[in-house]
């Protein structure tokens, strides 16, 4: 049976199954016993790419740009094309750009002929929103036999991402194509600008409420620091089953080319804080220690670093690494707690310090 014969079966079991709804208005509603056996009829999902993608779903992979996604994004459409139609929007290489990122010394990188790939067409002048079009085209593929399609990037497809109503309904228009057709997304994004010694977390994802609220999974990118052409991978987000690569166990990477194809290694794995914070010293200290510099309290820098009051104070008071430079505090810069004062049992508790002579 190929593609367009499954699909329509899909649809005519839909349409049976359709007799025993409710309509609610833009609900349909029958018995949770009802919804099981739909379910059981559905085979169950696939995983594929070392477990990181799930069959049927929409999985983000996000990172800071220039970290790799795009290399990771087309190397997972490869795998994934041994056995099923991939097409891979690419909305940010130019066709000379994609060439050569994927041909050395005139050895070129052979696609499976389930790898399709496609970009805007400029003899098309876009009319009706970019968006609207992309989805369009998205249908439009799926009807054809795609299976799988690997956006890049919701920054091009849709430029107000980050914008709350936007991602909303570009989101949801995804989500209906992903039901409607039974097919998989990929969603390529960017991160905000943060640091390289930062664990990334699901609200590192720009324009993160509105998007995670309809993905079913997340996958993040990063550079290990130090280490030029090492990557990791860790999920953020899983439904359809446990984490794999969480931040105790992310899956470590080596990018490379061989004989011109441009991918990365999976070469094991390793915890989040051993890669991001080296043994001579945890740069972390030096943001604390500028920030102290700046007048923020305990309470303020452990908020915007994301750890604990305890933690800051203990990094205050650690001697300075030789070699490593630091910000020198500010003379008669104050502790101060949200409101502006003196935060005087807290500090008492946090540095054991005695309390600050009183104003006169």
């Amino acid at each position: 049976m190929n593609a367009a014969d499954g699909m329509a079966r899909h649809f005519r079991e839909m349409l049976d199954r359709k007799q025993s709804f409710e309509n609610l208005g833009l609900l349909k509603m029958k018995s949770g016993n009802d919804f099981v056996e739909d379910g059981l009829r559905l085979p169950d999902s696939v995983l594929y790419f070392h477990g990181l993608i799930a069959e049927n779903e929409i999985t983000v992979l996000f990172s800071k740009p220039g970290v790799g996604k795009s290399i990771l994004a087309v190397q997972i459409g490869v795998e994934i094309a041994k056995v099923k139609p991939v097409l891979y929007i690419d909305l940010e290489l130019s066709v000379k750009q994609f060439q050569k990122r994927y041909t050395v010394q005139g050895i070129r990188f052979n696609f499976p002929d389930n790898f399709k790939r496609a970009e805007f067409n400029t003899d098309d002048p876009i009319t009706d929103g970019m968006e609207e079009g992309l989805l369009e085209s998205i249908e439009l593929a799926a009807q054809k036999g795609i299976q799988v399609v690997i956006l890049d990037n919701i920054t091009y497809a849709c430029p107000d991402a980050e914008r709350a109503d936007s991602a909303t309904i570009f989101m949801q228009r995804l989500k209906h194509l992903k039901e409607t057709y039974r097919i998989t997304l990929i969603i390529l994004s960017h991160t905000p600008k943060i640091p390289d010694y930062r664990p990334l977390t699901l609200n590192d994802l720009a324009g993160s409420h509105k998007l995670m609220a309809f993905v079913d999974s997340a996958v993040a990118l990063a550079r290990v620091p130090g280490k030029t052409p090492q990557r990791y991978i860790k999920q953020v987000k899983v439904r359809s089953s446990e984490a794999i690569y969480d931040g105790e166990h992310v899956a470590l990477l080596e990018l490379v080319d061989s004989m011109g194809w441009l991918h990365m290694e999976f070469i094991g794995e390793a915890s989040e804080n051993e890669l991001l914070y080296s043994a001579e010293h945890d740069p972390r200290i030096d943001e604390a220690r500028a920030l102290h510099s700046e007048g923020k309290s305990l309470r303020e820098i452990a908020a915007i670093m994301s750890v604990g009051k305890s933690t800051v104070s203990r990094w205050l008071k650690e001697k300075t690494v030789p070699g490593v430079p630091t910000v020198p505090s500010v003379p008669g810069a104050g502790q101060t707690g949200q409101t502006g004062q003196w935060d005087t049992n807290q500090r008492q508790y946090e540095e054991k310090l005695p309390l600050p002579p009183a104003e006169v």
